[in-house]
C-alpha cells in the first residue's frame, strides 16, 4: 500500500480505517462555522440556504452575499460534547465581525486549503460571468461596508479580457455612491457607513530638497538639478479633500476680460519702486531673497513705515518675536500705528488675520520658517515651502493685497526651497552685498509687471538702508588714476546705465596649470577672452595667472563688458596704464570682431555725465549730437592693441 501522503498528492481517496455506520447521520447534521464567542446554538442549513430560513433563524453574522458551499463533516467524538474541531474544504468561508467607526461590517475570510486537495470548479452564473472560487469569498471590508448586499467579484466575461478584482470593486463602489448621491472618495480614501470621507494619503515619496523633483525611490543624483544626495523621504500628498472655496471658474474671452486701472502701491523707497517697475501691483506676490544679515528685514520694515497714508500693513514675523521686531523698529525710527505685527509661524493663522483685517500690504518674514498644518513636515522642507507659498498666493489673488515674501538662499546663492517657488511668485528680487562692504545691491531677476535686471544701490548705515542716487559716482569714487590694469566699462543694468571699474592683474605663474580667478565676472567668459587674445591678437597667457575683479562687489553678466576686460588684461600684461578719461563698451566674438550692443546713446550720455571725454565703441556705433564725447571705433581686438599703443605714445 502506498504511503498516505502519496494518496493525498495524487488526489486519490484516502484508505478508510473501517466502516463508519454513522456516516449518513453525520452528513445530515452539518453545521455552519461561527466564531467561538457566540454561545447561541448553531442552526443546521435548510434546503433554500440562508434565504429560505425564517426571520428567527437568521443571524447577522451570516454572509448572504457569498456562495453557499458544502462544509467538512464533523469528526468523531463531537456527539459526546467534547471540543469541536472543524476542518475547512477549499474555498471555505469563515464569517467574522469587523468593527469600523459607527458601523460593524461583516467580513468573509477565506480559509486555508488543505495541501494536495483538488481545486474546486468555478461556480456557474446565469449572467455569463465566471467566478473564481478562491477569490469570490475574499471580500474587502470597504466593499462590504458600502454595499448593502455584498456580491461576488466579477472577474471576466467569456471571450473578453476582464479587469482585476480591485478595479471592478472600485467601479462598483463609485456607482453605488453615485446612486445614493454621496461624494465618491478619492484614491486611498475610506468611507464609513454614514457617508463621511476619511481622507487618505499617497504612499511616501522621495523629493529633492534643491529643486522639488519627486521620485518613487531614493536617487543619489537628482535628474532635475543634478545635485547629489539631495533626496529626502516626504509624506504623500493628501487625497480626497477638496480645498475650501474651490469653485469651478467659467472661461471668458480674452477680449472680454476686464482691465482694471488700479494704481500701483508705492513703497516710499524710490530704488525699491524702480526695481519693481513703478511700485507694487495689487494682488501680486514678490519674493525678496538674500543672504543672512544682508538687510532684507530692515528694508521691508522701512518700506512698511514709509507710507503712513497707505493704510494698515500686516507684518508677519515667523523668525523673530514681537519684542525683537519692536527693538529694531525703534532703532530705525519705523514705529507707526498703521504697522500691525503678527509673530506667528502658522500660515493658516496669518491668512485668517489678513482676511479679517484687510491690510493694504502683507509682509511675511520668512517663507522658509512658516509652516502649514495641512502638511505633516518640518518647516523649511520642500513640501512645506510649496504649500505655504500656495496659500499666500491664493490670498493675494483672491483678496487683492500685495504680498512680499522674504526668502533665504543656499550656500550656492540660490533661493532655498523648490524651484517652483520662483515660478509661483510674480517678481523675484535679489538683495546682495554684506560682509565688510557697506554697499547693498537690489536687483530684479524676474518681473511680470516691469523690466527685469533692474538695479538699485543702497548703503547700510546705523539708521538703516539709505539709497545711493548716483551708483556710478560711488563705484568710481576710489579709482586710482594712472594704474596699469584698470579700465572703466559702461554697462546697462535693467534700465539704468552704470559705470564700473574693471581691475586685472596678469603675473607669471609657477604652476603647471595657471590660475584664472574672477569676481563679478563669469569665469567662462574670461577664458574665452584670453583664448581670443592669444589667437587673434598675439597674446601669451599660457604661463600667466590672470585675476579679474569688478570694484564695489557688483556682478555684471552683460556682454558689453568684454572690451573693458580685454583692455584691462592687455594693460596689466604690458604694465602700461590706460587714459583716465577713456571708457569702453562692446562685445568680443570668437573671430576677434567687436560687436555692437544696444542702447549706445544712453551709455554715452552716462559716461559724459561722469566726466569721460572719450569712449572706445564698436565700429558700427554712430555718433549722436546730444552726447558731447569723442568716439574711438574698434573693429576687432587687433585694433584694440594698436589703439592702446597709440594712446600711450
Amino acid at each position: 500500500m502506498a504511503p498516505r501522503h502519496e494518496h493525498a498528492r495524487r488526489g486519490a481517496a484516502r484508505p478508510q480505517a473501517g466502516p463508519r455506520p454513522q456516516r449518513e447521520e453525520e452528513l445530515a447534521q452539518r453545521l455552519r462555522v461561527r466564531p467561538a464567542h457566540h454561545a447561541r446554538p448553531l442552526l443546521p442549513p435548510r434546503a433554500g440556504g440562508f434565504a429560505g430560513r425564517t426571520a428567527e433563524q437568521q443571524h447577522p453574522d451570516d454572509h448572504d452575499g457569498l456562495p453557499r458551499r458544502p462544509l467538512r463533516d464533523r469528526g468523531r467524538g463531537d456527539e459526546a460534547g467534547g471540543r469541536q474541531q472543524h476542518r475547512q474544504r477549499p474555498g471555505r468561508v469563515r464569517v467574522q465581525r469587523l468593527h469600523v467607526p459607527r458601523r460593524a461590517v461583516r467580513v468573509a475570510r477565506r480559509g486555508r486549503r488543505r495541501p494536495g486537495a483538488p481545486q474546486p470548479k468555478a461556480a456557474p452564473d446565469p449572467r455569463g460571468v465566471r467566478l473564481q472560487p478562491r477569490r469570490q469569498a475574499a471580500a474587502h471590508p470597504l466593499r462590504d461596508a458600502l454595499l448593502p448586499h455584498p456580491q461576488p467579484v466579477r472577474l471576466r466575461r467569456a471571450g473578453r479580457p476582464g479587469l482585476g478584482a480591485a478595479a471592478l470593486g472600485a467601479v462598483r463602489r463609485r456607482r453605488h455612491l453615485a446612486g445614493r448621491r454621496r461624494q465618491v472618495p478619492a484614491r486611498n480614501g475610506l468611507v464609513d457607513g454614514l457617508g463621511q470621507v476619511a481622507v487618505g494619503r499617497d504612499a511616501a515619496v522621495f523629493e529633492c530638497t534643491a529643486c522639488g523633483q519627486r521620485s518613487q525611490k531614493w536617487l543619489g543624483r537628482c535628474p532635475g538639478c543634478g545635485g547629489w544626495n539631495t533626496f529626502e523621504q516626504v509624506p504623500g500628498e493628501p487625497r480626497g479633500a477638496p480645498r475650501a472655496g474651490a469653485a469651478a471658474a467659467e472661461p471668458v474671452a480674452l477680449s472680454a476680460a476686464g482691465l482694471t486701472d488700479a494704481p500701483r502701491v508705492a513703497t516710499g523707497i524710490a530704488g525699491l519702486d524702480r526695481v519693481l517697475g513703478g511700485g507694487l501691483v495689487p494682488g501680486s506676490v514678490v519674493l525678496v531673497a538674500g543672504e543672512p544679515g544682508v538687510g532684507k528685514s530692515t528694508l521691508l520694515l522701512q518700506a512698511a513705515a514709509r507710507r503712513p497714508d497707505l493704510g494698515r500693513v500686516l507684518y508677519v514675523s515667523a523668525e523673530e518675536s514681537a519684542h525683537q521686531v519692536a527693538l529694531r523698529a525703534h532703532r530705525l525710527g519705523c514705529v507707526q500705528d498703521g504697522v500691525l505685527l503678527l509673530a506667528e509661524p502658522s500660515v493658516e493663522a496669518a491668512v485668517a488675520a489678513a482676511r479679517r483685517l484687510r491690510p493694504a500690504l502683507v509682509i511675511v518674514d520668512s517663507v522658509q520658517t512658516m509652516y502649514s498644518e495641512r502638511v505633516p513636515a518640518v518647516a523649511g522642507s520642500v513640501t512645506q515651502v510649496r504649500e505655504v507659498a500656495g496659500q499666500l498666493l491664493e490670498l493675494a489673488k483672491r483678496d487683492g493685497p500685495p504680498v512680499i515674501l522674504v526668502g533665504h538662499v543656499t550656500k550656492e546663492g540660490l533661493v532655498a526651497g523648490p524651484k517652483a517657488l520662483e515660478h509661483l511668485v510674480d517678481a523675484v528680487l535679489e538683495f546682495s552685498g554684506g560682509g565688510n562692504h557697506p554697499h547693498r545691491i537690489l536687483r530684479s531677476t524676474k518681473n511680470r509687471f516691469g523690466s527685469a535686471m533692474e538695479l538699485a544701490l543702497f548703503a547700510m548705515t546705523d539708521a538703516g538702508l539709505e539709497e545711493i542716487v548716483s551708483p556710478s559716482a560711488v563705484l568710481l569714487a576710489d579709482r586710482r588714476p594712472g594704474a596699469p590694469g584698470s579700465s572703466v566699462a559702461v554697462v546697462i543694468e535693467g534700465s539704468t546705465p552704470l559705470l564700473v571699474e574693471v581691475q586685472a592683474l596678469v603675473s607669471r605663474s609657477g604652476l603647471a596649470n595657471p590660475r584664472r580667478v574672477v569676481q563679478g565676472v563669469d569665469a567662462g567668459r574670461l577664458a574665452l577672452l584670453l583664448a581670443v587674445l592669444e589667437k587673434r591678437a598675439g597674446g601669451r597667457f599660457g604661463d600667466r595667472d590672470v585675476f579679474v575683479n569688478l570694484v564695489g562687489g557688483v556682478t555684471v553678466e552683460e556682454p558689453a563688458l568684454d572690451v573693458a576686460v580685454a583692455a584691462a588684461v592687455i594693460s596689466s600684461a604690458a604694465d602700461r596704464p590706460l587714459p583716465d578719461d577713456l571708457a569702453f563698451f562692446g562685445e568680443v566674438g570668437l573671430l576677434g570682431e567687436i560687436r555692437a550692443v544696444g542702447r549706445a546713446s544712453e551709455r554715452l550720455r552716462e559716461a559724459r555725465a561722469l566726466g569721460f571725454a572719450r569712449c572706445a565703441v564698436p565700429a558700427s556705433v554712430q555718433p549722436t549730437g546730444d552726447a558731447d564725447i569723442a568716439l574711438l571705433p574698434l573693429a576687432d581686438v587687433r585694433e584694440l592693441g594698436r589703439l592702446l599703443q597709440a594712446l600711450e605714445s
